[in-house]
């Protein structure tokens, strides 16, 4: 983009129209504003500081009920903006959720009403917001000089912030730095100080974790276990009978023990299966369908041979053993305990002892984490110290040149022998934006201490060191629209003509509205706006016009002239507005 395009695009009407209705005396008022120097001018006690005052409640500026017109239960400000050129509108309306974006032909309207009894609505795009939020989306669109409640540049923050702005590429990129290593320094010294008070907790958990590992660990649990273990209670508490019933099933296929019903001896029952199982071998030769049978009664005698083996194998192992039952009981009784506390089957315990492990080698490895953070932060603080002294650095090299570059204009605004001094000074502790405190010192006489800029009384001399500030600080100032009022205070001549070129300069870069009683700043307006008394049904009202070229020789005349006009001094007012138009052609403002 090239320069004139830039220029183009900051000259761009940003406010482009205002309605006051039942404010003070204005009844009903609109004014459209342009793009450049739009003055406000008009008799003593016309309005014009109404006009100011009304634009202050848009940017948050404080509300009372006096200030409703008599008769009026309600008075309203609105301004109809362009959002696109505005720094940071578009991100604050997204943010707070008034509109998704800004941009392209869309208008924004910020509104206030003050109603009677201290009702008092703000809005912003249509909707309700608080006073805070429409202060906040005005300090993005305007600052106000004449009053001190709306100047950035009499706050602190505002001047640190214009002066790096104004101190370039490397100064900006060393803030970066300081703000990086701020943050790392931060979030190093917090997860430090996480470390460091939670030593004690730490120690207690290290205890009850390795506790619990040695609980689980010397169990040496494996899985399936508990079934076994239950299943071998289970033969341990009935062996006797177990064992008893084996050995009397033996007894029976071999020994045939018991008594008959008789009173003789039972006979074994492998003794009466193989004897059947002869005679009818017998027999089958006899009759050969019997053979099958006889076949049956030898496989039978073999099963019981095989029964009685494992049977008097099965009695021979059994074994009652009340030490052998204790132990299994100990163990389910341990493996319940384990179960209780940790999980619901041994797989689950076993799965606790692995993230306790791994917990307490993560808070082993805090240990470690802690010793490397301490270094890290005692690194990133000799850093940061060596970052915020090279801004300092940078910072008072940026505020000599700003000095260099205002003493000229100072004098040329009708301020001789006073200076603007930019204050450095170290903070104890560093922050994002470095370990400096920033203050633009004003002194108006030679010989006297330079104060303050918020200790300036005089508006008027304020709204000058103000101006000479935005003309240095144009290029980079974000801040779009600038609204002067009292600026003309105790000025005439060269110095009046100093501060309408330089009006005419900031001009280039900003809208600008200004009121003022002179015709040497009246003549170089980009729009003459005039404000008047009307009358109507006995009331005194406000209205305002914008001025045709032809109205602007009457209007300044009258300026020039007081009650009177003659012909010089319409003379006098075309030759003025013709050496404006040459000044800013020359400048290139045209």
């Amino acid at each position: 983009m090239t320069s004139g395009a830039r220029e183009a695009e900051r000259s761009d009407t940003l406010i482009l129209r205002l309605r006051i209705e039942n404010f003070a005396l204005i009844e009903q008022l609109e004014l459209e504003l342009g793009p450049g120097l739009n003055v406000l001018t008009g008799e003593t006690g016309a309005g014009k500081s109404i006009i100011i005052d009304a634009i202050a409640l848009l940017v948050g500026g404080r509300a009372s009920a006096e200030m409703i017109r008599a008769g009026s239960s309600r008075a309203v400000i609105e301004s109809m903006v362009d959002p696109s050129g505005i720094p940071g509108m578009a991100d604050f309306l997204a943010e707070n959720g008034f509109q998704e974006r800004a941009g392209g032909n869309e208008t924004l309207v910020l509104a206030r009403e003050i109603g009677q009894g201290g009702r008092n609505l703000c809005r912003i795009g249509g909707r309700l917001a608080s006073a805070a939020l429409l202060r906040e989306a005005g300090s993005l669109l305007l600052d106000l000089h004449g009053q001190h409640e709306h100047q950035s540049l009499v706050r602190s923050n505002g001047q640190l912030e214009l002066l790096d702005f104004f101190g370039g590429a490397d100064l900006l990129m060393t803030r970066g730095l300081v703000a990086g290593l701020h943050g790392s320094l931060r979030e190093a010294e917090a997860r430090l100080q996480t470390l460091e008070g939670d030593e004690r907790e730490r120690a207690r958990r290290s205890d009850m974790l390795r506790f619990q590992l040695e609980e689980i660990r010397g169990a040496k649990l494996v899985p399936g276990e508990e079934e076994a273990l239950r299943q071998e209670r289970i033969l341990l508490a009935h062996a006797e009978r177990l064992r008893g019933a084996a050995a009397e099933a033996v007894a029976r296929l071999y020994e045939g023990g018991g008594q008959g019903d008789s009173g003789w001896p039972p006979v074994p029952a492998l003794d009466v299966i193989s004897a059947l199982g002869a005679e009818f071998e017998s027999l089958a030769e006899l009759d050969p369908a019997l053979q099958e049978t006889a076949s049956q009664l030898r496989e039978m005698s073999y099963r019981i041979q095989e029964l009685g083996r494992a049977l008097a194998a099965y009695r021979d192992s059994v074994e009652a053993d009340p030490h052998r039952l204790e132990q299994v009981e100990d163990r389910l009784a341990l493996i319940r305990e384990l179960k209780r506390k940790y999980g619901d089957s041994i797989t689950e315990v076993q799965g606790f002892a692995d993230r306790a492990e791994q917990e307490l080698g993560g808070l082993a490895g805090s240990e470690a984490e802690r010793a490397e953070l301490s270094g890290r932060t005692v690194a990133l603080r000799v850093e940061l110290e060596s970052a915020c002294g090279e801004l300092g650095v940078l910072r008072r090299r940026a505020g000599e040149r700003l000095e260099a570059l205002l003493g000229e204009d100072l004098e040329a605004l009708g301020l001789p022998g006073s200076s603007l001094k930019v204050l450095v000074e170290p903070l104890d502790r560093p922050g994002p934006r470095g370990a400096d405190r920033v203050e633009f010192l004003f002194a108006p006489n030679p010989g006297e201490s330079p104060r303050p800029l918020s200790s300036i009384a005089s508006g008027g001399e304020l709204s000058r060191v103000m101006l000479a500030l935005k003309r240095a600080l144009a290029e980079i100032d974000r801040v779009p629209v600038l609204v002067f009022d009292e600026i003309d205070a105790g000025i005439g001549g060269r110095a009046a003509e100093a501060v309408a070129e330089r009006l005419a300069l900031v001009a280039r870069r900003h809208q600008v509205l200004c009121v003022t009683h002179l015709p040497q700043i009246a003549s170089f307006a980009d729009v003459h706006l005039r404000v008047f008394k009307t009358e109507e049904a006995g009331r005194t009202g406000t209205g305002v016009r914008t001025l045709s070229d032809e109205e602007r020789v009457d209007e300044l005349s009258r300026m020039l002239g007081g009650v009177r006009t003659t012909e010089v001094t319409r003379r006098h007012a075309g030759e003025m507005l013709t050496m404006a138009r040459g000044f800013k052609e020359k400048a290139g403002l045209t």
